[in-house]
């Protein structure tokens, strides 16, 4: 059975009434997108991180960013802590990807009961793309963060 709407929100009375809640929710869902594209950059430099430290001594000192401050550590101590929070990161992006699929089958139950069909030319305006991830630059420079020195 296909997903319906949740309970306590009430009939749209209007054509522009479900129009404007068709794009409310396409909205969201672009929303959660960006956020989720983000967390995903922002695990995928946990392991770039994890990846450079591995090979190092645990002694060999290094220095993490926590927050606005440059902090001497040794790669023993930051080492687990890359791994915490990029499984961390982990667990929320799954959340994310399924609390977003599941956004997506509602606003396809709503298009479906509304009859709303959007194609490549019509349908109402087209929802805008996810803003690249800030981190997205910094991705490719290599393990962002972190500085081990000898």
């Amino acid at each position: 059975m296909a997903p319906t709407l949740p309970p306590a929100e009430p009939e749209p009375r209007s054509e522009q009434e479900v129009l404007a809640r068709f794009q409310e929710r396409r909205q969201a869902i672009a929303a959660l997108a960006g956020r989720l594209g983000e967390l995903e950059a922002e695990a995928a430099e946990h392991a770039l991180v994890e990846k450079a430290l591995a090979p190092m001594e645990a002694g060999r000192r290094c220095y993490r960013m926590v927050g606005d401050v440059l902090v001497e550590r040794t790669v023993g101590e930051v080492l687990p802590a890359v791994r915490r929070n990029r499984e961390g990161l982990e667990g929320v992006v799954g959340a994310l990807s399924r609390q977003l699929e599941e956004r997506q089958r509602e606003l396809s139950a709503f298009a479906a009961r509304y009859k709303i069909s959007v194609g490549a030319g019509g349908g109402g305006a087209p929802a805008p793309p996810p803003p690249p991830p800030p981190s997205a630059a910094a991705a490719g420079k290599g393990p962002a963060g972190v500085l081990a020195g000898a």
